[in-house]
């Protein structure tokens, strides 16, 4: 059937189809979350830790969006934390004709890095240290006093 656009296509405007194309889509395929988990309210939380400025970074997103929804039914929030040294240049979307996906991107430096100190939590406390401190010499012994 190559070369047939056919009229229906035609009236819906979207052009003739120049080549049919046989393409089998794998289904096995093993993909690597950093974190995801379940909220209060039933909902999910996807968390991506990234290190660099990663143009990429979009598509991943909107990919692991749709592989979590896939598997648990429900379309998580996603938040990407960048913990890179160079300025944070990512888009926070994959936009397509066809397709958003909108994430939440975050340059870890804009946290409150004295409130992460504060926390009981020690993974919290870790990323104060990114988050900067004024004191990181007095933070990070505070983080190893705590894990002793």
């Amino acid at each position: 059937m190559q070369g047939s656009g056919g009229e229906p296509l035609r009236q819906l405007g979207l052009g003739e189809v120049k080549e049919w194309l046989n393409v089998d889509l794998p289904k096995t395929q093993t993909r690597r979350i950093d974190l995801l988990g379940r909220t209060s309210d039933g909902g999910l939380l996807h968390l991506e830790f990234q290190g660099t400025n990663d143009s990429t970074m979009p598509f991943r997103m909107a990919e692991y969006a749709l592989a979590i929804t896939g598997m648990f039914r429900r379309y998580p929030v996603q938040l990407v934390i960048y913990v890179g040294n160079e300025k944070l240049r990512m888009k926070p979307e994959y936009r397509t004709k066809g397709m958003v996906c909108q994430f939440q991107l975050v340059d870890v430096r804009e946290l409150d890095g004295a409130a992460l100190l504060a926390s009981d939590s020690i993974t919290d406390n870790i990323l104060a240290v990114l988050a900067g401190l004024d004191d990181s010499v007095q933070g990070i012994q505070t983080i190893m006093h705590r894990i002793a």
